[in-house]
């Protein structure tokens, strides 16, 4: 074994007290990259010190009392990781060196031998252990690598099944070594952290998810046969469960305390996991797998740090609910008519009926979104700034999908309310006659429309029409057209099939050339930059 300053270990077997003094002596070790561990003065005692002191070379006798040198040679050319062997012998037989040779020895000098032919053998075998080393760590590079890719491998098939893209097949089990479902039945885990910023981590915090799987098969080991990995975003556990169903619930307890306490101490993250029905086949797995998604699904509604089993959770589901469509319409009427309380009502009414749909987070989210494309419709035909409320992009609708827990939910349904109710109610009282110059211009601003025929439908002059517009709105007539025909040019943008004539002929504009300089007025950029935009 190679010592700490980089020399190679050699152990001296001779039976002779004063060759073995000479040989340690005469030499120069250092300078040939060696240092002396040991002297054995028979066989028996190398083969033992060469058991413990695992040396780089031996530098061996052939002619030793209790066991010879050939004998030690093949016994420790058996061994896992035999040293190299330099045989030193008074014997000129070629059967001896052959024998020797035969066994590993890297070479056979007859005694007496000079100190440089020593010398050159020593040199010669320091790079044979050299090469020999430069493989082995070769090989156990390669084994490691084959090792991780397997597991890569077993982990994406088994990735696979959750998932329903490959049959479970006996055969590609086995060749796996996926044992898991032989004769029992199995139930999926998954798990995933409380953290609100997103899912469960894949590049940013990818050193989360290996510790979560690691500590996953270190807790489950004491209870259950499992395999841990990643799937579908979450880390899942495949458990094979036995024995009555209190045992299998205390154990699985005792598991995820255990668990929960690694994660937290290691990263102080909380976890929450969802447990699907046990499966008695293979071809089941991934049925497990939905319903610990599902449970899951329960975090939503009953906060975070928990465990849900889908057998518990499963007649919960099952219970009836229905649209709350009074409410809705009474939010609304709240809204039009400024009456607080009723629209209070309506919400409060609103958000306890989705209390009542509990679990079904899919159905609360559902609801939630017709509210808020109803609240859209309001805003759009009572001609209320939708970007206000709904944001340039609608971003108001992402933020609602990516609530974490239903109180996340409920107080941006509420926000959203009230924020169409401020809107609405902060509406411009204006002049009678600029109420139906402003309806006209909406019902007819695609049009080539001018200030005289705006004018003309309300029955005034141009220029008391100019005045009095600038007056109430403090903008020009013509202003206030062009920036509802670069409105409505940027929803026509959103879709890529149009072309940006297309959206300018559209929204009005009957000189292609005077839109862009009016939509970049508006927008700060071109329609080209805006649409790359969106």
């Amino acid at each position: 074994m190679e010592t700490a300053s980089g020399l190679l270990t050699v152990l001296i077997a001779e039976d002779d007290a004063g060759i073995r003094d000479s040989l340690r002596t005469s030499i120069n070790w250092g300078a040939l990259g060696f240092k002396v561990c040991g002297e054995a003065h028979n066989g028996r005692v190398a083969l033992e010190m060469a058991g413990t002191m695992r040396p780089d070379l031996m530098l061996l006798d052939i002619c030793m009392p209790e066991m010879d040198g050939l004998e030690v040679i093949r016994t420790l050319s058996g061994t896992g990781n035999p040293p190299a062997v330099v045989v030193i012998s008074g014997h000129s037989e070629f059967s001896f060196a052959k024998e020797a040779m035969r066994f590993g020895a890297s070479d056979y000098l007859l005694k007496p031998f000079k100190i440089s032919e020593l010398s050159d053998a020593l040199l010669k075998a320091a790079a044979a252990i050299s090469v020999k080393r430069e493989k082995q760590a070769y090989l156990e590079e390669t084994q490691a690598q084959l090792k991780i890719a397997r597991r890569v491998i077993r982990d994406k098939l088994l990735a696979d099944i959750l998932e329903g893209a490959v049959a479970p097949a006996k055969k590609l089990l086995s060749e796996y070594d996926i044992t898991l479902g032989a004769t029992k039945p199995v139930c999926a885990l998954v798990i995933r952290h409380d953290l609100r910023e997103s899912r469960l981590p894949n590049e940013s915090d990818g050193g989360f998810i290996g510790k979560l799987i690691k500590q996953c098969k270190v807790c489950f080991a004491p209870y259950f046969n499992n395999e841990a990995f990643f799937c579908s975003g979450f880390v899942t556990v495949l458990l094979e469960i036995n024995g009555d169903e209190a045992g299998i619930r205390k154990d699985f307890h005792s598991a995820m305390i255990s668990l929960k306490g690694r994660i937290e101490a290691e990263t102080e993250y909380t976890i929450s996991a969802g447990i699907g029905e046990a499966a008695d086949l293979p071809a089941q797995w991934k049925d497990s797998f939905s319903e610990a998604r599902t449970a899951l699904d329960a975090r939503f509604y009953y906060g975070e740090n928990s465990v849900f089993l889908y057998k518990d959770i499963r007649p919960l589901m099952d219970s009836a609910w229905r649209f709350p469509t009074a409410q809705r319409t009474q939010i609304l009427r709240g809204i039009q008519s400024g009456d607080e309380k009723l629209l209070n009502a309506g919400l409060d009414g609103f958000i306890g009926e989705l209390r009542k749909i509990s679990i079904h987070k899919q159905a609360i989210i559902s609801i939630a979104f017709s509210l808020l494309f109803s609240l859209y419709d309001f805003a759009k035909e009572n001609k209320l700034e939708l970007n206000t409320v709904f944001g340039s992009s609608l971003e108001r609708f992402m933020v609602l999908r990516e609530c974490e827990t239903f109180d996340d939910m409920c107080r941006e349904i509420a926000l959203l309310v009230n924020d169409t109710a401020k809107l609405y109610n902060s509406r411009p009282s204006y002049n009678f006659h600029i109420k139906h110059a402003i309806e006209y211009i909406r019902e007819n601003y695609a049009q080539d429309i001018t200030l005289g025929d705006v004018a003309k439908s309300i029955y005034v002059s141009p220029s008391y029409l100019s005045m009095l517009f600038k007056q109430e709105t403090g903008t020009t007539l013509n202003n206030y057209i062009n920036k509802l025909r670069v409105e409505t040019a940027c929803e026509l943008l959103k879709d890529p099939k149009v072309k940006i004539y297309e959206a300018a002929l559209s929204a009005g504009f009957r000189d292609e050339k005077y839109f862009f300089p009016v939509f970049k007025k508006f927008m700060k950029m071109t329609p080209q930059e805006y649409r790359a935009k969106i």
